[in-house]
Order: structure tokens, then C-alpha cells, then sequence
């Protein structure tokens, strides 16, 4: 190509952004119904639970807080990939029918007058699996045994990177009845949107910054917060993303077909979203270090 043609396309795709912003959200992805019990809506792999930088820092995290066993336990398995790397996998093979069988290890079902008290039975196989907590379970079993396949293992660690990063965004412990939020279309800093996505990498990407980045900006958990943390369970996690669900549905005055979300719901929801990700990359370390101690 010339560079004269290269200087065209590089000033009208200048132009297009700073004229029309961003591309419309609803050209990112594809929504559909899993089943009556699974009924959080499923994306195509352009467009991740989280967000890829959402996963890409809970990965980078988990890896800063490794003890040294775990780092070689994890090296070992992934080299020369690291956690942030293998973050995104479990949504990367959505577009291989061959794991299509995998939709519903992403999320939960709780609905606002539901419980979820007890954690279930550690699934024996994958055919068992019915949700995230579920999927968390086997693929920790699938780590902690000694007679799994080596390409088990590889698969339990891509995946469980990726599952507790999903569980600590709130609305992956979602409603039934909007799918997790996906239903709910919402203006996002004047672009279509819906409210799952906002949440999955809206308020992330707001912050214009690289993974890299947002890891030296949020990872500084004190010690005291670490421990505690890292004493949680898996139903603890479920139980604090349920209690923030909540907020993730104050609009105010706003309802049904007009909801409009810019600085005022991206500055309230900012902190709780740093968090999160902080917790969940912490608390992923620790899972690891427990495992490969």
C-alpha cells in the first residue's frame, strides 16, 4: 500500500472517532438464551465476561501475590504464557462448537428472594457442572489431583483464572429474568449498551488505561486485607456479589427504555469495581498457593 493511501485511511479513521466515538456496542456481540435454569445470556468471542482487560488484570493480580511454589506450579502448566495471558481463554473458545457444552460454567442464577446457603457436592465430571461454583469446584479437584492428565490440568487452571474472575463481577450472580443484566439496554456515555456490559468492561475501559496499568494503580491491598480475603469461600464470593447487585440497578428516577449512564453511575461505581478485581486476583493467588503449596 502506498503511503499516500496508508496517510488517507489513518486520517478518515481519525476523523470517524472523533466525530462519531466509538463504534455502536450492539455491534460487539450476540445474545441468546442458554436454557429456563441457565438463562444468563451467552456472548460470541468478541466480547468477553469481564472484559479482556477485566480478566487481564484479576490474571496479573493473582500472579504478582504467587507464593514461589505456585509460580513454578504455574509456570510449569502455561509457560511461556502467564495468568493474564490464559485469562481469556475460557471465553476465546466460545466461538468452537466443540465447547459449546461450557456456556453455562460462567455465571449463577440467584434470584432476589432466592438463597444460596450451602455450597453443592464437588461435580465428578464435567457433564455434572451447571454453574460457575460448580465449574470452580471440579476444575480446584482436577488441580489438587495427582493422577489428572497434565492437559487436564492445563484446562482446570485456564479456566478456574477465568471463573473467579467472573464471580466477583456482581451481575455474574445474576437475575433470571434479564439474564444478568443483558436485557436491560441502557445509553452508556451516549452509545448503546446494556447494563451486563457495562459492567463487564463499560466502567473498566472508561479509565482509558492498559491492564498493565490498572494493576500498578489498584494492587495494594494491605496485609490485613489480603488474609482476610483469602479466608472467604467460594460461598462467601457468591453472597458478595449478590449483596452488590443492588447497587448495580440504581439508576434513581431512570426506568425502563431510557436509561442514560455517564459520569454520575461511572463515578459511583468505579470503587466497587477496583475492588472486585483486586479481591478476585487476590484471592485467585491464594486459591493457587493452596493447591500447589
Amino acid at each position: 500500500m502506498k503511503s499516500s493511501t496508508r496517510l488517507v485511511l489513518l486520517l478518515s479513521a481519525l476523523i470517524f472517532t472523533a466525530t462519531m466515538g466509538s463504534p455502536p456496542a450492539t455491534a460487539l456481540s450476540i445474545h441468546s438464551s442458554v436454557s429456563k435454569n441457565h438463562s444468563l445470556s451467552e456472548t460470541s468471542s468478541a466480547f468477553y465476561f469481564w472484559g479482556a482487560n477485566g480478566h487481564r488484570i484479576v490474571g496479573q493480580i493473582a500472579e504478582n501475590h504467587l507464593s514461589k511454589r505456585a509460580a513454578k506450579a504455574v509456570a510449569d502448566l502455561i509457560e511461556p504464557e502467564g495468568l493474564a495471558q490464559v485469562s481469556t481463554w475460557a471465553d476465546e473458545i466460545r466461538s468452537d462448537p466443540k465447547w459449546s457444552f461450557a456456556a453455562p460454567w460462567h455465571y449463577i442464577t440467584v434470584e432476589d428472594n432466592e438463597t444460596y446457603d450451602r455450597l453443592p457436592d464437588t461435580p465428578r465430571n464435567e457433564q455434572e457442572i451447571k454453574n460457575i461454583v460448580d465449574a470452580m469446584l471440579y476444575c480446584e479437584s482436577v488441580l489438587r489431583n495427582p493422577e489428572a492428565k497434565r492437559e487436564k490440568k492445563v484446562e482446570a487452571l485456564k479456566f478456574l483464572v477465568h471463573f473467579v474472575g467472573d464471580i466477583h463481577q456482581p451481575l455474574h450472580v445474576g437475575r433470571g429474568d434479564d439474564r444478568g443484566g443483558n436485557t436491560i439496554e441502557v445509553s452508556w456515555f451516549w452509545q448503546p449498551s446494556n447494563l451486563h456490559r457495562v459492567w463487564d468492561s463499560g466502567i473498566i475501559e472508561q479509565e482509558q488505561l492498559s491492564f498493565t496499568e490498572y494493576v500498578r494503580f489498584i494492587d495494594h491491598a494491605t496485609d490485613q486485607q489480603i488474609a482476610d480475603w483469602q479466608k472467604a469461600t467460594y460461598l462467601n464470593w457468591v453472597h458478595e456479589s449478590f449483596e452488590l447487585r443492588s447497587s448495580v440497578y440504581a439508576f434513581g428516577a431512570q426506568q425502563g427504555d431510557d436509561i442514560k449512564l455517564s459520569y454520575g453511575y461511572a463515578y459511583k461505581a468505579t470503587p466497587t469495581v477496583k475492588k472486585r478485581l483486586v479481591q478476585g486476583g487476590v484471592r485467585l493467588a491464594g486459591l493457587l498457593n493452596s493447591i500447589f503449596q
